[in-house]
């Protein structure tokens, strides 16, 4: 899976995510939840064996990105909801990896991302505390390889 994060615009985020050849392009609000910030959250929250989905919201409609860590590695799942309601999603891909592999190519798009210094009113700021503690996750998964 690869994901590309373009330039934001009064709170819309142009997004691309390829998977096995299939690619999808869409708009993701930054209303009512920042979808990069849940992303790192989701991230860090693996390191600790939990659940999370990232809401990719259209405004009605949405994308859900959800991973699911199991015995060091992650299931990674993919849908479209019409008018974001996850209970009638569609399912686009669904995959098993190690944690690593699922994380440190997102970890970089989104420091990538914050490279740039977006800021209000196009995009809400990063939660530094965040990035850093997913930073420190990635930099232990690197020095045991």
């Amino acid at each position: 899976m690869d994901i590309k994060f373009r330039e934001p615009n009064h709170g819309w985020l142009p997004v691309e995510i390829e998977h096995q050849g299939n690619s999808w392009q869409f708009d993701a609000s930054d209303v009512p939840l920042d979808p990069i910030h849940t992303l790192v959250t989701v991230l860090n929250s693996l390191f600790t064996g939990r659940d999370g989905e990232v809401w990719w919201h259209l405004e009605p409609d949405g994308y859900f990105l959800s991973f699911k860590a199991h015995d060091g590695k992650c299931t990674v799942r993919f849908d479209f909801s019409d008018e974001s309601r996850k209970a009638r999603s569609d399912l686009k891909f669904e995959f098993d990896d190690s944690i690593e592999n699922i994380v440190v190519p997102l970890w970089r798009e989104v420091k990538k991302f914050y490279s740039y210094g977006y800021c209000e009113p196009h995009w809400p700021p990063e939660n530094k505390n965040e990035l850093k503690a997913l930073s420190e996750h990635v930099k232990k998964l690197q020095n045991k390889g």
